[in-house]
């Protein structure tokens, strides 16, 4: 069995990555997210914890899901508050998937600042084990770190950035 592992979900949104997360993750894990959207937290909290799908082990994947209205760049700027194996952002994208039709009526209240470096590296201080990022073009992030690994199909139009801290922290 593997051992649990802690996750902060810093850009919650609807939910849906730490929802797959949590379901992923080997007994005694946690989840918790963030959402600096008031009207965004609101209605993701509630899915969370009233949400019943068909599925019992989905429904209690949602319930083990911790969300809380706040902002990462207070998380990443302050030297106190739990220490996660992994932090994990999805950014809005500068250039949005057209097809991601469910974000069109709620993108005038989410947040679209984006990550710089300094809280990338910020992020690596703060991560136990890694940092994630979920985004279209990587161009950037591969100048500033050039030891990312990089996944995601030739086929989809978005990918995952992977930064182990180890290599970080020095």
């Amino acid at each position: 069995a593997q051992p649990p592992i802690t996750i902060l979900d810093c850009t919650c949104g609807f939910g849906a990555d730490a929802a797959v997360a949590s379901f992923g993750l080997p007994a005694g894990s946690r989840i918790d997210a963030l959402e600096v959207s008031p009207l965004l937290e609101a209605v993701t909290s509630w899915g969370f914890s009233h949400f019943v799908h068909k599925k019992d082990d989905v429904t209690a994947a949602l319930r083990r899901i911790s969300l809380r209205r706040g902002d990462y760049r207070d998380y990443l700027l302050s030297d106190e508050g739990p220490v996660y194996d992994v932090l994990y952002f999805d950014p809005m994208f500068q250039r949005p998937v057209e097809a991601s039709c469910q974000f069109q009526p709620v993108r005038a209240i989410m947040e679209h600042g984006g990550l710089t470096r300094d809280l990338i590296e910020r992020a690596l201080q703060k991560a136990r084990r890694r940092v994630v990022i979920k985004e279209r073009d990587f161009r950037q992030l591969c100048r500033d770190f050039p030891d990312v690994t990089l996944y995601g199909g030739k086929y989809s139009r978005i990918g995952y950035a992977v930064l182990e801290c180890d290599s970080w922290k020095k």
